[in-house]
């Protein structure tokens, strides 16, 4: 039964945490949001990890009962509370986690980066060429066309 835990938690359960801490948070915050995540997730093994071998000498089966327990229980918190984050931006993910402008903040900041150093042009895909004597590149030349 434990084998059979861990292949099962491998691709279910466990990247699970990984994804969700790398999709809600907004850039500006996602470092210390996911030094948390990490974290809570190391402390949270680790704390499994000392008490099972007590638990298995003391309750036995009981052991299994109690994890399972806790799994069905998650299961259903994520069923029942956690919202779908499938396909949503980031915007979305501030309105449906509570921090409404961060996302908005981190691209405005994000854009003036760009334009501070100069990469507007390559960021918004318009040529970064101002040569007027260089021939246009092949995949100028191919803009020009489709625009035409």
């Amino acid at each position: 039964m434990v084998w059979l835990f861990v292949v099962h938690f491998g691709y279910s359960w466990g990247p699970c945490a990984w994804i969700v801490i790398a999709e809600i948070w907004p850039m500006s915050q996602r470092p210390y949001g996911i030094a948390l995540g990490a974290s809570s997730n190391w402390m949270n093994n680790f704390t499994v990890g000392q008490v099972t071998p007590k638990m298995l000498t003391d309750l036995t089966h009981g052991t299994y009962i109690f994890f399972g327990v806790f799994t069905f229980g998650g299961g259903a918190f994520i069923w029942f509370f956690f919202p779908e984050t499938k396909g949503l931006s980031l915007e979305e993910m501030d309105v449906i986690f509570g921090s409404v402008g961060f996302a908005h903040a981190d691209a405005e900041r994000m854009r003036e980066i760009n334009k501070e150093v100069g990469l507007e042009d390559a960021v918004h895909g318009t040529s970064v060429s101002h040569n007027i004597d260089e021939k246009p590149t092949a995949v100028e030349e191919k803009k020009e066309e489709d625009s035409n």
